[in-house]
């Protein structure tokens, strides 16, 4: 990589005089480097590069993943350089998540709801499980509905389907009120109030027009609550650990390690999920972050096994309420939006 380092005497970006041997611009910062080169010396700098980012990487990947709290705490210690600084990996994690999450995973909730439509073209008339589906055809051909007789066809015809085929199969129904999709899902007529019926209308609303574009533009705001909820989780570490006399900011890099390790959690979650093995994605979800979050609370906050079971556990139940409650508001927001 040295092959490319210029010996001119000038700067060629602002004409600042610079040393023979300096590999910066002391005044502008331009590294000072000359291309006018061979291109296997080229390729060498170019190599040289890539095999330094690497280097960061591999060192960081196995830490981050193998080894909770180090990362936290050789930033604490100064030893910045060796690592992929905690903003940046926190980055290239959320990244790799949403990336795999878009592809993944919407794709596995938009084939939920294209099975959950009606087959109302079916030319297999001598299907058993088809013939509620047939009728139903039929009936929604007629100039007029009558109500009792279409909660009667679609009940007939989702009877097989989970229940949230059930409520995919519904909001897509053509003709279905907010009272019906309410009759469907046992809400009580006492229980029903404005609001109640007006998330039903909206969702009937959404339904009847494109459920796969309301899943992504509820999605894309997924990033943006990730990053809002970052400052909480940092100043709920404040709290627990109040007499420890650390400064926010260490709890903010903390909580940047953590939730940069779940995220490539998550992802490994949703692979194991599409290949059927829900058992050993639920064990990573629910056994595999909170073993990791307790190692790592411990090596970072050095206390007893105790205490650190109790707060790691506090806080992990913590964070899970927060990103419900803000899932949550991101959903009624979009409902209400949409």
């Amino acid at each position: 990589m040295g092959n490319l380092y210029s010996q001119r005497e000038q700067c060629m970006n602002c004409h600042t005089e610079i040393s023979k041997d300096a590999h910066f611009c002391s005044h502008c910062g331009q590294k000072i480097v000359d291309y006018n080169v061979s291109f296997k010396n080229l390729i060498q700098d170019f190599m040289g590069n890539v095999f330094n980012l690497d280097s960061q990487f591999f060192r960081t990947a196995p830490s981050l993943i193998l080894k909770p709290g180090l990362l936290t705490l050789a930033f604490i210690e100064g030893k910045r350089k060796r690592y992929i600084h905690p903003i940046r990996l926190y980055l290239a994690c959320s990244v790799l998540f949403f990336f795999v999450f878009l592809k993944v995973q919407i794709p596995a909730w938009e084939q939920a709801v294209q099975k959950a439509n009606f087959n109302f073209e079916t030319n297999d008339e001598d299907n058993e499980s088809s013939t509620p589906f047939i009728e139903i055809n039929k009936e929604l051909k007629k100039d007029s509905i009558d109500s009792q007789e279409l909660d009667k066809f679609v009940q007939a015809g989702v009877d097989t389907k989970s229940q949230m085929d059930k409520v995919l199969t519904w909001l897509q129904t053509p003709g279905f009120t907010a009272d019906q999709l309410l009759d469907s899902l046992e809400v009580g007529k006492n229980e029903r109030n404005f609001l109640m019926r007006k998330t039903a209308s909206q969702m009937l609303k959404i339904g009847r027009n494109d459920l796969n574009l309301f899943i992504i533009d509820t999605v894309n705001n997924l990033p943006f609550i990730m990053l809002l909820a970052l400052p909480f989780l940092a100043l709920l570490l404040k709290l627990l650990y109040i007499r420890r006399n650390k400064f926010f900011i260490t709890h903010f890099i903390f909580v940047l390690h953590l939730q940069s390790f779940i995220f490539v959690c998550l992802v490994f979650i949703m692979v194991l999920s599409l290949a059927g093995l829900y058992w050993l994605s639920g064990f990573l979800f629910f056994i595999g972050i909170f073993t990791y979050l307790f190692l790592a609370f411990k090596k970072v906050y050095k206390q007893s096994y105790l205490l650190t079971f109790i707060k790691a556990q506090l806080w992990y139940f913590s964070y899970l309420g927060l990103v419900v409650v803000l899932l949550t508001l991101n959903m009624i927001i979009s409902i209400f939006t949409f």
